[in-house]
């Protein structure tokens, strides 16, 4: 028998006709968004797929980096590389209130002698000494003693001629006083600064053996550089990644990253995997942002976390520090991170980008379903391999209605917001007849009842969202199909975290 015939496809057949007969009032003529695709016959389709989805090989390439020094790096790197989805401008930092430090007095340096020849064997037996600061205060003695600093790259270029050293090891001004400090890195941050005739060590200490400064520039504004440290290996064979940021404070170099809420620990941007890191001002506010294209994790943590999708990160600066601006992922492969997707954009304001989110929702074959058992599965599977992989579990079909549900609901949200009232109703009506008692979308009809009974009353989103987050709250069993609730993960380490007051967050 035709697939079109049994009663799922029946319904949802009938459900795509009733709203796609809607679209032009669900979507005015003066609104911007995408308008609801209409639906054929031959696109109604059963929106899970009858096969286990297909596992991602472990992935193995470790992070390609945008290095920024040479010898003395002046501009930021301006990669040609876009993130899809591609990012949308966010509201612009005022560069009109950035203060430009003054450039301080040059400093003082010891007088070079140019006789003084570097002895590379010393130099080789002082890198490989514990601990690592024992090769700093033996560059400091050089330096102190008559070497100059392009003796020093000199010999360092000189043992480890076949790499790359760009990123390790190069002379520039980081303090803003005219004379260039010698930068090294090798577990510590070394960096040596002229002063009163003297140099001295004004660095921090690192104990990560796969690090290196990807750029030194001023990404700010502010007349004094940053210096940019890439940690490939911060999370130990996991290849997870972390970003630090630094610059000269006046007695030392203080980070200028905001941590990320979703990592404790010290302020750096962070990932569960590698990344691949570039500078470009996205948004034209006239300071660079940092922009962070992340693969997916190897091991265990790949295995605990599906599914996984490439993030990507945008630090920018707020006056004060870069902070995470906005977090995105690719394409969605599932239809719970369609609507997290819809529910993320939502929340910076795009509602474009979130209408469209959230049609996909409702009307793409091409989204899969998801379970806490296909979770367990899927993992087991990434631990083991593809052999002696358990019986198939039974697919999860009432997560349709749900999530189709609470899109549709969502949608009316967007509508009310944008002050398209006839619309809503629409929406509204639509919900109801689309989830009768019984179906699993029925509870998200019962959330936008309470949410739409209250606006009709008070013609307030705020009170009426107030309404269907206490529904939420007095029925906690409408989150778990969104995302991860309680502490629970089966949607995932990259999932949104849902609490009552998530399905609605418009406040009064």
């Amino acid at each position: 028998m035709s697939k079109l015939l049994n009663p799922f496809a029946i319904f949802l057949a009938a459900s795509l006709w009733l709203l796609t007969a809607c679209t032009s009032a669900v979507t005015p003529s003066n609104a911007t968004p995408t308008a609801e695709p209409s639906v054929t016959a031959s696109q109604t389709l059963e929106p899970t797929k009858a096969s286990r989805p297909t596992i991602t090989p472990y992935p193995t390439r470790r992070p390609t980096v945008t290095l920024g020094p040479t010898r003395a790096p002046t501009t930021a790197s301006t990669s040609t590389h876009t993130p899809t989805p591609n990012l949308t401008p966010s509201p612009t930092f005022d560069v009109r209130t950035i203060v430009t430090v003054t450039p301080g007095m040059p400093a003082e340096c010891p007088t070079v002698d140019s006789t003084t020849v570097a002895d590379k064997a010393a130099f080789q037996s002082a890198w490989g000494q514990t601990p690592a600061s024992v090769f700093g205060e033996f560059i400091l003695n050089f330096l102190n003693n008559g070497g100059s600093q392009d003796e020093v790259l000199r010999v360092l270029d000189s043992l480890f001629h076949f790499a790359d050293t760009s990123h390790l090891w190069f002379a520039q001004d980081l303090t803003g006083d005219g004379v260039d400090e010698l930068v090294v890195l090798q577990f510590h941050l070394f960096v040596f600064k002229c002063d009163q005739g003297l140099y001295r060590q004004v660095g921090l200490e690192f104990a990560e053996w796969q690090a290196k400064i990807i750029n030194s520039s001023d990404l700010n504004g502010n007349g004094i550089p940053e210096l940019a440290i890439y940690f490939g290996s911060s999370c130990g064979f996991n290849l997870c990644g972390a970003l630090f940021l630094y610059e000269w404070d006046g007695t030392g170099f203080s980070s200028q990253i905001e941590n990320d809420p979703l990592y404790d620990g010290d302020d750096a941007a962070r990932m569960d995997a590698s990344f691949e890191t570039s500078f470009r001002d996205t948004n034209g506010d006239g300071t660079i942002d940092i922009l962070l294209d992340g693969d997916i994790p190897i091991w265990e943590i790949y295995a605990a976390g599906l599914p996984w999708r490439r993030r990507f990160d945008t630090y920018m600066w707020n006056g004060e520090n870069f902070v995470l601006a906005r977090t995105e992922y690719a394409t969605p492969e599932y239809r719970f991170q369609a609507v997290q997707d819809g529910d993320r954009y939502f929340k910076m304001s795009e509602y474009d980008r979130a209408l469209s989110m959230y049609q996909d929702t409702i009307f793409s074959d091409k989204l899969d379903w998801w379970s806490e058992a296909l979770q367990l599965e899927l993992s087991w599977l990434a631990f083991n391999g593809n052999s002696n992989a358990p019986t198939p579990i039974p697919q999860n079909y009432a997560e349709y209605f749900q999530l189709s549900a609470y899109a549709r609901f969502r949608i009316l949200l967007i509508h009310l917001i944008r002050g398209f009232d006839s619309d809503a109703q629409i929406v509204y009506n639509n919900l109801v007849a689309q989830y009768p008692p019984g179906n699993p979308g029925y509870p998200y009809v019962e959330m936008a009842t309470a949410f739409w009974n209250e606006y009709q009353s008070s013609q307030d989103i705020g009170l009426a969202c107030v309404q269907a987050v206490a529904y939420a709250a007095a029925h906690p069993e409408i989150l778990s199909p969104l995302g991860n609730v309680d502490g629970e993960n089966w949607h995932g380490i990259q999932s949104l975290d849902y609490e009552p007051g998530d399905v609605c967050p418009v406040k009064r």
